[in-house]
């Protein structure tokens, strides 16, 4: 193939997505909208050895280079009915993902109603299981500990007018950690979703009430309240969370805050505060006696700077500490009561 041929091939596969970055419009594949992102990290321990690994954080404690996950979405409108199909790829996706799949359902819409039937993510919680939607890179305490991540089931939302909506879930098993099909339970998990959003305030409160595995008169409850309010280039949220299964409690408070410098930079803070003094979610996990509960109270404080180095690219630098009341932190012959960490992450988004 001459040179000439190779230009006029790649001038006529390269024009169509010149074209459509020109006209600032979503991929699609006729019905079906198309969008996807990854990201990697970089994580440096800067008071501990390089082989040790954070045990509180979810996915990122590992010190190195790491691809930390890619995702594949799929979408059509319920018009009147549509999907969604989230497909997960890389390291991340095998903690949360069943197979690959994040999250699959089937829509139907019926008016102000939208019946839906699948997996899905929660609704609990502020950061998402994507990266490159959150403020920080790294997930903080509550999105580790305090709350579920997906729940398999059915779905029913109602918007009662352009700013309320109100959504009804039934989800297999009693798990208020997971709430997935992969945990076997004859009991379902009711939630409510209650959701109130103008253009500058949101405001959501989510109720989740369960039977416990193997008991039938005990009861579980989580409820998880976020409000985020913007003001021009500021952006702040606060969440909490309270959840009680089997005579053991847990609270979680969060404050965050997001100040857009310009087109291209901002920065963001973090304050988390998780306290797990039944031992209810940090059993057999945090303790190095096994089968025994861990009464702890953690708290992390993270500062990050973001800059977007293109449309869909953005590069993160973070420094994070984390402290809790016992000394969980450190390899087992020198534990200690915190841990200072340093992180770098590129993301990139279509």
């Amino acid at each position: 193939m001459s040179r000439l041929t190779k230009l006029l091939v790649a001038a006529v596969l390269v024009a169509p997505l010149a074209a459509l970055a020109a006209e600032e419009k979503p991929l699609a594949i006729g019905p079906v909208n198309v969008s996807g992102m990854m990201d990697a990290y970089y994580t440096l321990n800067l008071d501990q050895d390089q082989t040790y690994v954070n045990p509180v954080r979810s996915y990122d404690g590992s010190p190195g280079f790491h691809f930390n996950m890619a995702e594949l979405s799929l979408s059509m409108d319920a018009e009147p009915a549509g999907f969604r199909l989230d497909l997960v790829f890389g390291p991340e996706a095998g903690l949360v993902s069943n197979l690959i799949v994040l999250q699959g359902y089937a829509s139907f819409k019926l008016g102000p109603t939208l019946v839906e039937a699948g997996r899905f993510v929660t609704p609990a919680g502020f950061e998402l299981f994507e990266s490159t939607g959150n403020w920080l890179y790294t997930r903080g305490l509550i999105y580790t500990w305090a709350v579920p991540s997906t729940h398999t089931g059915v779905r029913v939302g109602y918007a009662i007018n352009d700013q309320l909506t109100i959504t009804g879930y039934l989800a297999n098993s009693s798990d208020l950690y997971n709430n997935d099909d992969q945990v076997e339970s004859p009991y379902k998990t009711g939630i409510v979703s209650v959701v109130w959003a103008n253009d500058a305030t949101t405001v959501a409160v989510n109720a989740f009430y369960t039977k416990p595995p193997g008991s039938v008169d005990d009861d579980g409850f989580l409820i998880d309240v976020v409000a985020t309010h913007s003001m021009g280039d500021l952006s702040v949220n606060l969440s909490g969370d309270y959840g009680t299964m089997l005579d053991a409690s847990w609270t979680a408070l969060g404050a965050n805050a997001r100040y857009a410098l310009n087109d291209k930079w901002s920065v963001a803070g973090r304050f988390e505060y998780f306290d797990d003094q039944d031992g209810a979610r940090t059993f057999d996990t945090l303790n190095p006696v096994p089968g025994t509960p861990l009464p702890v109270s953690i708290w992390d404080l993270t500062a990050g700077v973001a800059y977007a180095a293109g449309k869909h690219v953005t590069l993160k630098g973070e420094l994070r500490y984390d402290n809790a009341d016992e000394d969980i932190f450190g390899p087992p012959g020198d534990p200690t009561d915190s841990a200072l960490t340093a992180h770098l992450a590129a993301l990139a988004s279509f």
